[in-house]
């Protein structure tokens, strides 16, 4: 993996390690209010997209907190986030980006990423 984002955008990984606790269950992650994907255990999720403040989220299963991150963004940089099912819920914590490449390369790029197919960014020449 190069970790290298186009021109003028971030790179997004969220990754979910393997954990004993709710290993079946797929985490829905949201990105700025937009599915970005099911997020199954020793998998990540990765996008591309604008560099401006952004929001991550995990929610939507019955009976579990929801857990949500804001966060800043500069262009050219990637930005890693650990997920994880926590008693009662959901959390999501920012990883160094030396961590985060470190643990990207242990895991399986999640099948179920939807999050570029339902945001596309105008064509500024299409106008």
């Amino acid at each position: 993996m190069k970790f290298s984002p186009p021109e003028g955008k971030v790179g997004i990984y969220v990754l979910r390690p393997y954990q004993f606790v709710a290993a079946g269950l797929p985490a829905p992650l949201f990105l700025d209010h937009a599915t970005f994907g099911q997020l199954p255990p020793h998998t990540f999720l990765y996008c591309e997209v604008l560099a401006r403040d952004h929001v991550l989220e995990l929610a939507e299963v019955p009976g579990a907190k929801s857990a949500s991150l804001r966060f800043k963004t500069e262009a050219g940089r990637c930005y890693f986030f650990r997920a994880r099912v926590v008693l009662g819920g959901f959390s999501i914590k920012p990883l160094s980006e030396e961590e985060g490449r470190k643990q990207v390369r242990k895991l399986e790029l999640s099948g179920d990423s939807v999050f570029e197919a339902q945001v596309a960014e105008p064509n500024p020449i299409a106008k």
